[in-house]
């Protein structure tokens, strides 16, 4: 079980991976190909746009074909994408590369949380979901350390490592996914496709969960983006290593978060764990409104990426558990394609409100938090949300 739950993790964290390492060395591509830098940040872009396609497909195939079909056929379009990466001979060879590098990383975490949803039971696929959740954090900071260095020889090698990871998952996927069972031809179908579609937007507990999980990835990229500008109020400098060191800190808070949350699921209950995440968010967000100095704005911000850590791997397990034998491939994607785009608005609008001290932000995610906690009020009564959480 633990090597199933190991990979899955780690398959998870391919799409950050991926992002993570390109970022370091867009200048040193700029100047081998010498391209404007506007140029080279497609790198970034058309991988996002491969990865929302792959999001869009991957779920649905998963529910066609099988998630361990689906799943290797992923890593291998990403294997050779890299390759085509690593060997590009003009602009154009690496940004086609990178889109289909793309689409290959987008079955992981789309299929990781599949599987876990189907392959265990509601609390222990929260836990699988924040031990992946912590492996996708503790990826993201190692893949920039590690690209930055690899950089420094050759930008190349960046995409070579990737390839190496790709192939390693492919292997270690054939015996992890042994137990990972392939739809019967009856499913085989556009028509089950569709009614897989219909069954998850008509389950109160994916879009209560989903809306929860969507406000809180909105609420912590907005947060992440406006932190440096909040930071250089509070102490009327610019100072990009202090920035860097309470970045730091806080995704080490997050963490502690998302790995305190696998080990109470099961005593607490997943019901409980995600209303109390979401209303210690509320505390962190009238906290953060009304605070006046650095102690109360800093003990605001630990509490809301204390519960950022619990809501995402715990919304996402309890979101999937109701489709969990019939369409947890095509809610999966569901989810994934719903959380960015309504993240993506959210993030817009939280950068377009005065920074001040973090008053317009702290007010916003109490106004979101309390929004998510009336949305599960509702949910109480219905019969899905008592089969998950009995």
């Amino acid at each position: 079980m633990w090597n199933q739950i190991i990979f899955l993790s780690v398959v998870a964290s391919i799409g950050v991976i991926s992002a993570s390492i390109c970022a370091p060395a867009l200048p040193s591509i700029a100047e081998y190909f010498v391209a404007d830098l506007s140029t080279v940040q497609f790198a970034i872009s058309l991988f996002l746009a491969g990865n929302a396609i792959g999001q869009m497909v991957s779920g649905p195939l998963s529910d066609f074909f099988g998630k361990r079909s689906v799943m290797l056929s992923g890593l291998v379009v990403f294997v050779l994408a890299s390759l085509l990466c690593s060997f590009a001979d003009s602009m154009g060879m690496l940004l086609l590369g990178r889109f289909f590098q793309g689409m290959g990383t987008a079955a992981g975490p789309v299929l990781a949380r599949a599987i876990a949803t189907s392959q265990f039971s509601a609390h222990k696929s929260a836990e699988v979901m924040s031990y992946g959740a912590f492996g996708v954090g503790l990826a993201s900071m190692l893949a920039i350390i590690f690209s930055g260095q690899i950089t420094m020889v050759s930008w190349r090698g960046n995409f070579i490592l990737a390839a190496s990871l790709g192939l390693l998952l492919i292997f270690w996927a054939i015996p992890s996914l042994k137990s990972v069972n392939t739809p019967s031809a009856e499913r085989r179908s556009f028509k089950s496709i569709l009614s897989f579609l219909k069954d998850t937007l008509r389950s109160p507990v994916f879009l209560v969960n989903t809306i929860a999980h969507s406000i809180t990835y909105g609420l912590m990229y907005g947060y992440i983006t406006i932190f440096p500008f909040i930071i250089k109020d509070l102490y009327h400098e610019n100072n990009p290593k202090l920035v860097g060191i309470l970045s730091a800190c806080m995704i080490g808070v997050y963490l502690i978060g998302v790995f305190g949350a696998a080990k109470i699921v099961a005593r607490v209950g997943l019901r409980k764990l995600v209303k109390g995440a979401v209303a210690l968010q509320l505390v962190s967000g009238v906290l953060l409104t009304l605070s006046q100095g650095s102690v109360s704005f800093f003990t605001a911000l630990i509490l809301f990426n204390l519960s950022i850590g619990v809501i995402l791997p715990m919304t996402s397990a309890a979101a999937l558990a109701p489709l969990a034998k019939t369409a947890a491939g095509t809610a999966s994607s569901t989810l994934g394609l719903t959380y960015r785009l309504i993240g993506s608005l959210l993030t817009s609008a939280i950068c377009l409100l005065p920074v001040g001290l973090g008053g317009f932000l702290g007010g916003s995610i109490a106004l979101l938090s309390l929004f998510s906690l009336l949305a599960f009020k509702l949910l109480e009564s219905s019969p899905q949300e008592v089969l998950i959480n009995n």
